[in-house]
């Protein structure tokens, strides 16, 4: 599906530069301009731009193609001369500008709305003031407790380990044995993870059928080795891994959001997590729930990480494995399992309203953060089941303390990226991944998806670098493991 997702973007993209020479020759054919192009400077050099800077080619846009930029110039055909970050706008260094809006200077910290996006075309307000069709500045996020928990050496240390559940992708297709992949996870190399301050041992690989694909699903359950006093992870603690989509029954499952109420979650999904009056749970994430939980309770018990033990359990995912350990996170905690602060990524909405509210009211008094949930630019995952929020429990919404990463615009020279923190108390903040629409998000439908800042130079759809060693070091010609150690 990714693959037919870049495809499109591709084919989008050639489209967009086609639309924009169209643009380029409206402009030219205006009247009583002489002169289309102007100097704008940029990064420390001046170039020759068109005359709008929200125009895809302007050398100030680069930051995101269209719309934003981290030079000091901001303008379009309304305003042209604004010079954000010096003069009277010091202390607004964000430029936010679209073909039909005006141009802004914004805070710094702050971002641009999705109506400069689309060059002024939006579907919705993307803050009070703001109507329709005109961009404009959504400030930074106040300082919340989660933006003080969140530890962004936690987050990349935990995005590897999501990523590593890939590794055992078409085990069948590569006549992989079973019994062999947990000897493959135990060559399983983490950098980040020694940053955190931890390392994985006992790693134990669920394998579980569903539909008719044998190896469906399959997650991973280990234990932490702290490797430092003050490590956030502690000896004896247990991490979750869940694979994301990857096979044709995966793909079923995501696309069973039972269409037959209006695309709403089924009430009666997910019920073995004490009294949820009104909780409505995706019904093919609830399935694979189903499917995955006892092997990785009996996995947990095993490595003493079981109800009633203490120790910490950490749960994490992408995609659809993000939706499936969010599940994990409410169910086993309100069954005396000790889930501690995790970290998802990019997970779809898997729940009602009702639900997220029990989902973020679970945790306390103990903690108001119930998981981290990381988001990036304008992924389209992240939009879908649609919310349709007059629905049963309110319709499908996400739950736990947003982590969106999207580009500096603060005038960081050195900085690609940056993060806001948005959620607590309003899981569906516009000043986040929700400041596009779903179809903003159809022009990168592919790579925001599956890479993302915190998961250092790869993807979470391919395997990782010590996954693909060990295949080509130990694994045979007809999938038997080679390797003595």
């Amino acid at each position: 599906m990714l693959q037919l997702f870049n495809r499109h973007n591709a084919k989008h993209q050639e489209g967009s530069v086609a639309a924009d020479q169209v643009l380029s020759q409206l402009e030219n054919s205006l009247e009583g301009k002489k002169d289309n192009n102007y100097k704008e400077k940029s990064a420390g050099q001046t170039c020759t731009c068109p005359v709008t800077s929200g125009h895809r080619n302007s050398c100030c846009s680069k930051a995101d193609n269209k719309g934003m930029n981290t030079g000091n110039f901001c303008g379009n055909y309304r305003n042209k001369e604004l010079t954000c970050g010096s003069g009277n706008y010091t202390e607004l260094p964000v430029c936010c500008t679209s073909r039909a809006g005006d141009a802004h200077c914004c805070k710094a910290g702050g971002s641009c709305s999705n109506g400069c996006l689309n060059g002024g075309a939006t579907n919705g307000a993307a803050t009070p003031g703001i109507s329709l069709a005109v961009c404009g500045c959504l400030d930074p996020p106040p300082v919340s407790e989660a933006s003080t928990l969140y530890d962004e050496d936690m987050a990349k240390a935990m995005a590897e380990v999501a990523s590593a559940a890939s590794c055992s992708f078409q085990t069948q297709k590569n006549n992989i044995h079973m019994e062999d992949l947990p000897k493959i996870y135990q060559r399983f190399r983490c950098d980040e993870c020694e940053v955190a301050g931890f390392e994985l041992e006992d790693v134990t690989t669920v394998v579980e059928k569903d539909l008719k694909d044998d190896d469906a699903l399959f997650a991973f359950v280990a234990r932490a080795k702290s490797l430092r006093a003050d490590s956030t992870i502690k000896d004896g603690n247990c991490i979750v891994s869940i694979r994301g989509t990857k096979n044709g029954a995966n793909w079923w499952r995501n696309f069973a959001v039972n269409f037959r109420n209006g695309q709403e979650p089924d009430q009666a999904a997910f019920n073995e997590a004490g009294e949820c009056e009104g909780c409505g749970i995706h019904v093919g994430y609830s399935n694979i729930y189903h499917v995955l939980k006892p092997p990785i309770v009996a996995a947990l018990e095993s490595l003493g990480c079981g109800a009633g033990s203490g120790q910490a359990v950490y749960a994490t995912g992408h995609s659809m494995g993000a939706g499936i350990a969010a599940l994990f996170i409410y169910d086993l905690q309100n069954n005396g399992f000790n889930m501690a602060l995790s970290y998802t990524y990019e997970s779809p909405r898997i729940g009602n309203q009702v639900f997220a509210q029990n989902f973020n009211n679970a945790f306390k008094p103990g903690r108001n953060v119930p998981m981290f949930r990381i988001t990036h630019m304008r992924d389209l995952i992240v939009h879908f089941p649609l919310r349709n929020p007059n629905g049963n429990g309110g319709g499908y919404t996400h739950m736990g303390a947003e982590v969106y990463y999207g580009p500096a615009w603060d005038g960081e020279p050195d900085a690609q990226y940056r993060y806001v923190i948005c959620g607590e108390g309003d899981d569906e903040d516009l000043r986040c991944a929700n400041r596009y629409n779903s179809m903003d998000a159809l022009s990168r439908p592919g790579l925001d998806h599956t890479q993302i800042p915190p998961l250092s130079g790869g993807r979470f759809d391919i395997d990782q670098d010590w996954c693909r060693e060990a295949k080509i070091e130990c694994l045979g010609p007809k999938g038997r493991w080679l390797c003595t150690e």
